[in-house]
């Protein structure tokens, strides 16, 4: 899976062996970059170390090659994606494969 975000005028492309910054929303609605572990899937999120949920600022993501823009899904405007962080970074939860809009 590949997500993209957005930083000033361009998107960065972010695949899980990336270990890029993504960004997690804190509570002032600021953003705080944090290293990108990759995807894990919501039933496995118990298992990990103290996990919180948070929000992270994706712009689009695609789970195919990302060379056409009809690949890429984007988030609406306003949502984020689901995730799951802990001491070490942030991961993408998803459910049945797909990531979770919050």
């Amino acid at each position: 899976m590949k997500i993209r975000r957005k930083w000033n005028y361009k998107y960065i492309v972010i695949e899980d062996s990336s270990l890029e910054n993504l960004g997690v929303m804190t509570d002032d609605g600021s953003y705080q970059y944090i290293m990108y572990l990759g995807c894990i899937d919501l039933k496995k999120v118990k298992f990990l170390p103290n996990p919180l949920k948070v929000k992270l600022e994706v712009h689009e993501y695609t789970f195919k090659s990302g060379i056409t823009l009809d690949d890429w899904k984007r988030v609406e405007y306003g949502k984020h994606l689901l995730g799951a962080y802990i001491y070490t970074g942030v991961f993408l939860v998803l459910s049945d494969g797909k990531p979770i809009e919050v």
